[in-house]
């Protein structure tokens, strides 16, 4: 488990994503959510470049430092080292989690996308700090995008891992209590917020919602 400062994964986890907003500059979005008050920002850039997504991670750690929020960079081991973050999100397709481990030591903490049970339990068997489990419903967010998979699998990935579980994929206001009541430690939010006309106001409304739910929730 890592040394350094991390705040709890309760809550609503923000993913930094300009893809379908792309006049909305990163920063600007990250400031947006350390506005609103989340605890946990990832840089989720893919159409960047190496150069370009090592200099907005460098410059959303900054921010986060400053706010007092933990970051975690999608995908990029390197970029997540480089630019000091708290943490590093793997895909399926990515460096295995006890590879990454091995690198980054207690650097880091350590998430990894999984679609089923099967993966969740190998996420963590192979040293993940908590998984993110969706599609949770239909979404543009991700090229490829499995069939929803809904609270009902939700839960039984829960009960299946010890590690904290966020959900993902197409979660809206309207369904954080159905997130929320399958267990999950968290729900990882992109378009519900990032094409809001207010992204911080979008993104304070789930926090209060998760939070009226949830009394262990942190306080924005």
């Amino acid at each position: 488990m890592p040394k350094g400062r991390f705040h709890s994964l309760r809550g609503i986890y923000a993913i930094v994503d300009n893809a379908g907003r792309p006049e909305r500059p990163l920063s600007v979005l990250a400031q947006a959510a350390g506005r609103a008050g989340v605890k946990v920002i990832q840089l989720r850039a893919k159409g960047l470049t190496p150069r370009e997504l090592a200099a907005a991670a460098r410059s959303i750690a900054a921010l986060c430092r400053k706010l007092d929020v933990s970051f975690i960079v999608n995908d990029r081991l390197d970029v997540a080292l480089a630019a000091k973050a708290d943490g590093v999100h793997l895909g399926q397709d990515d460096l295995p989690p006890a590879a990454a481990r091995r690198v980054a030591g207690d650097r880091l903490w350590i998430g990894v996308s999984t679609h089923s049970i099967a993966e969740a339990r190998r996420a963590e068997r192979d040293g993940a700090d908590y998984v993110g489990f969706g599609a949770m419903y239909g979404t543009a967010s991700k090229e490829r995008v499995t069939a929803p998979q809904g609270a009902g699998r939700l839960r039984e990935v829960v009960q299946s891992v010890a590690i904290p579980v966020i959900a993902i994929g197409g979660i809206t206001l309207e369904k954080i209590p159905e997130i929320q009541a399958a267990g999950a430690a968290g729900a990882a939010v992109i378009s519900s917020w990032v094409q809001a006309p207010d992204p911080a106001q979008a993104l304070r409304e789930m926090i209060f919602a998760w939070q009226k739910l949830d009394k262990r929730n942190i306080p924005a």
